[in-house]
């Protein structure tokens, strides 16, 4: 059901999750979606991840929720995923 609903989505969030490209289950089919994929938590692991497995757009937008919050909002209203 995971696939499914990353193969379909507008865009996809991650929040408080670190990228391991071992954990196929989760992390392929972000690997291979192009949604673009907007990520709170470690950057630089991020990075690492993104640099081999990822072609599509992907956005830091903080490393914490707290902080990355706004960006979250304005990222989801961009991308019209608050549907009734």
């Amino acid at each position: 059901m995971w696939g499914k609903h990353v193969e379909g989505a507008a865009a996809v969030f991650c929040v408080g999750v670190r990228p391991l490209a071992e954990d196929t289950h989760i992390w392929e089919p972000i690997m291979k979606t192009g949604a673009p994929l907007y990520f709170v938590g470690d950057g630089l692991a991020l990075e690492e991840w993104r640099k081999t497995y990822r072609s599509g757009p992907t956005e830091h937008l903080g490393n914490r929720f707290n902080l990355a919050y706004r960006a979250i909002l304005e990222r989801i209203a961009q991308h019209g995923t608050l549907r009734n």
